[in-house]
């Protein structure tokens, strides 16, 4: 093996360590929200405004931190994410010793959970950086691990907080954080090259959406698909409710999802051979909408494990193609916050937002079938702006080819 390829193995290796950990301290906070904060007194409504709260601030902290790393390449990236890490550990620990009013416990998660849900943009931006000086890294397979760690953990705590409680998530969390927090600062450094590579991030972000319509119609779709998904996952508990199962279940439904993610990962630099990362996000949006109709048929809790098959083709493409896609529509100086943009608006951002403070309202007033066509619909809305925004990239692609082809 020659030593750059070497380099490379033992980067990936650290990062994979990173994404497992990351994913499963993510999966305690994210993976039973519902659960967690009914557990703590709230309806299913006070659940999505409390969710809607936690993505409104991590849009808004997401914003400033990719902003920050942007215009201040001189700071290694790992650094800000373990600041951004140790954040959300102080205030789980927080929730976890002390037993405050229902408003204050939503406050509590919102502060805890948004740091967290800023990490996902910022962890994707620390691999990224290794693929713009160079490095022949993959990015696949490690952020295929990462799934691992959340579907391991899915299945891991749904059995655990049925046996126990619901409060031992948060004691979860911060063991695994705490081990997060090393593998992060064990990353092998790039301080030194990006000092050499990039520039100081001086495009706006009003600038960025003006000036690059791929990128624009690309955020646009992530947000409608977003709405749509967003309650899908937060009330995963009350579909495995609605055929039978309880707590147990719903952790092997996400280890499923979850795991289904791992093969398809390990196989992105092969599908990059075929087709493009925008290509590949055209497919994952269509198995979002076939998933939503998959679920609409759903009677037995088999069958809400069959589709939760479907993340073969859903998270499993997404999760390295949206990286990549992003990463590669937008200039040197625009990377860090590319991925935060495209994390933000995305479920845990603008579109959590928005879908889990409909969703949550949807389902007091409507229940879950209508959650199913609420989410199909605006499935295939995002299909058709992802479509767009591929070809806008082509008609760009095509008039630089033509300018330089002038000169």
């Amino acid at each position: 093996m020659d030593p750059e390829r070497r380099k490379a193995l033992n980067i990936e290796i650290h990062y994979a360590i990173a994404q497992f950990l990351y994913w499963a301290a993510a999966c305690c906070l994210q993976g039973f929200t519902a659960v967690f904060l009914s557990s703590r007194g709230m309806s299913d409504g006070m659940v999505g405004i409390a969710v809607s709260m936690t993505s409104v601030a991590a849009i808004f902290l997401q914003l400033f931190v990719s902003n920050f790393c942007d215009r201040h390449p001189e700071i290694p990236l790992k650094k800000i994410t373990v600041a951004v890490s140790v954040i959300s550990f102080v205030f789980v620990s927080v929730l976890h010793f002390t037993r405050p009013s229902i408003a204050l416990i939503a406050l509590l998660f919102m502060l805890a959970d948004a740091p967290q849900k800023t990490n996902n943009g910022l962890l994707n931006a620390v691999m990224v950086q290794y693929v713009n000086v160079g490095l022949p890294v993959n990015y696949g397979w490690p952020r295929g691990i990462g799934s691992l760690g959340w579907a391991g953990g899915a299945l891991i705590f749904g059995r655990l907080i049925a046996i126990y409680s619901p409060e031992l998530l948060l004691s979860l969390f911060l063991g695994i954080e705490v081990l997060a927090i090393i593998a992060m600062l064990t990353m092998p450094s790039v301080a030194v090259v990006r000092r050499s590579k990039a520039g100081k991030g001086t495009t706006s972000y009003g600038e960025m959406l003006k000036s690059n319509k791929a990128l624009a119609l690309f955020l646009l779709s992530l947000i409608i698909m977003g709405i749509g998904q967003a309650p899908l996952g937060t009330f995963l508990n009350r579909m495995i409710e609605s055929v039978g199962g309880g707590t147990r279940e719903m952790g092997v439904a996400i280890l499923i999802q979850s795991g289904m993610e791992l093969p398809i990962m390990f196989m992105s630099g092969m599908l990059l051979h075929y087709l493009s990362p925008g290509a590949l996000l055209c497919v994952s949006f269509t198995a979002y909408s076939l998933k939503s109709v998959a679920f609409m048929c759903c009677r037995s809790l088999a069958g809400i494990y069959a589709t939760m098959f479907t993340g073969l083709f859903c998270y499993g493409i997404y999760g390295f193609a949206g990286v990549l896609y992003a990463n590669d529509i937008v200039q040197a100086d625009q990377k860090v916050r590319a991925q935060s943009l495209s994390s933000l608006c995305f479920t845990g951002g603008i579109g959590g937002v928005v879908g889990n403070a409909i969703g949550g309202v949807l389902m007091d007033r409507f229940g879950l079938r209508f959650i199913y066509w609420f989410s199909l619909v605006l499935s295939l809305i995002a299909v058709s702006l992802m479509v767009l925004s591929l070809r806008a990239l082509k008609e760009k692609q095509a008039a630089a080819a033509l300018e330089s082809a002038a000169e």
